[in-house]
């Protein structure tokens, strides 16, 4: 990661944390503005980045520490946690009342 800069580095961890390692699918929901797009983070760059991956056919995230890819492996289980809870049906007892919802 020779001549990446600190924000090349935070938009490779957001990336492949958010975006299941896909520039496309970043740039996509960047373009649209969603909801949690880091202001940091240039368009213009996100699309270098890609480009360049692309162009040399590697995966700049390769170059990434141990610990940053700890950090990414964190967040997608946590979203794999997510997910699951949010396709579980909850039930909630209500201590005034005999049923269950």
């Amino acid at each position: 990661m020779n001549n990446l800069t600190d924000i090349d580095h935070e938009i490779l961890l957001h990336r492949d944390a958010h975006f299941e390692g896909d520039f496309a699918k970043m740039l996509s929901y960047y373009k649209k503005n969603g909801k949690g797009v880091n202001p940091d983070f240039d368009l213009e760059r996100i699309l270098q980045l890609f480009d360049l991956e692309r162009d040399l056919n590697i995966n700049l995230s390769d170059g990434l520490d141990e610990e940053d890819k700890a950090k990414i492996s964190h967040s997608l289980k946590a979203y794999d946690n997510f997910k699951t809870l949010s396709h579980k049906k909850i039930r909630i007892w209500r201590p005034f009342s005999r049923n269950l919802y």
